[in-house]
């Protein structure tokens, strides 16, 4: 059983951070591995307990030991390999909104696609300070009241980032509509030409604006099988989003270099039970 937490980040930085999100599970002794597929998260990891042994893709010769605490992990746009885990598990995880990461820290967000880095590489001395008030925080409350110290610091040291831009705009809301538009009409929007529009897209998002656009739909019918195991493929593949099936099939394999008959199989969903916390 995995329990799974969110609370809200203040409201200066809602339109950096979708949510701190606790997540605890205990393997029991046992080794599990958990798959990383195609996503369009991003998001910094603190492990307060155990640390995941290892990630390790065969394929593609990418080998990460879990030497370190806290992580910054990209999107992915294809199987970055297999994460393995035992022992007892803690970990606050601040997830970002689609130019967060970026705007937030200046980092250039396509080169931490497919990629973990460890968080203290990155963010110096300050992300282990924060790690230790984690790791003493009495709840949740107060992790999210110490990690938006964390996060504020950055924030107060750059000019004009407080409003979303029009990358922000578009980006979020492609987080949220299940029909896409053309990268034409994206870029009429955003008042840009379609080369600049993309260029931009790509620097502050990480990935083009299709390639964003196909990893929603994939997630979106991920999760679809994962709260209803038992609904038929041709029906997540409607209402993914999909033109049809076998193009569902076709980006499966892409981005978990499996079937979705054989990722499921191999990949059963979690029992999960979800919480939501009002800020105090």
């Amino acid at each position: 059983m995995v329990t799974l937490t969110h609370i809200a980040p203040c409201l200066s930085l809602a339109s950096f951070v979708q949510s701190y999100q606790l997540v605890q599970f205990d393997t029991e002794g046992k080794e599990i591995t958990r798959p990383w597929y195609g996503s369009v998260d991003q998001h910094i990891v603190f492990f307060l307990k155990d640390k995941p042994l290892y990630l390790n893709d065969e394929k593609r010769g990418y080998f990460v030991e879990g030497t370190h605490h806290i992580g910054v992990l990209g999107m992915a746009t294809h199987f970055n390999g297999l994460m393995k885990f035992r022992g007892q598990y803690q970990c606050l995880m601040i997830l970002f909104a689609p130019t967060g990461l970026s705007r937030l820290f200046g980092l250039p967000i396509h080169e931490i696609t497919n990629k973990i880095y460890a968080a203290d590489d990155l963010f110096g001395p300050t992300a282990k300070e924060l790690l230790d008030q984690l790791q003493n925080a009495s709840g949740l409350q107060e992790m999210a009241f110490f990690a938006d110290k964390f996060l504020a610091n950055f924030l107060n040291k750059k000019k004009g980032i407080h409003l979303p831009d029009s990358m922000t705009i578009i980006s979020n809301g492609l987080s949220k509509c299940k029909e896409t538009l053309h990268p034409q009409e994206y870029a009429a929007m955003a008042n840009m030409s379609l080369r600049n529009f993309e260029r931009r897209f790509h620097e502050q998002v990480g990935v083009s604006p299709k390639m964003y656009a196909r990893l929603l739909r994939f997630n979106r019918a991920v999760d679809l099988k994962m709260q209803q195991p038992a609904k038929d493929w041709a029906s997540i593949a409607y209402e993914g989003g999909y033109y049809d099936q076998m193009h569902m099939i076709k980006e499966f394999k892409e981005f978990t270099d499996a079937s979705p008959t054989h990722f499921f199989s191999h990949t059963p969903p979690l029992r999960v039970e979800t919480f939501f916390v009002k800020r105090t």
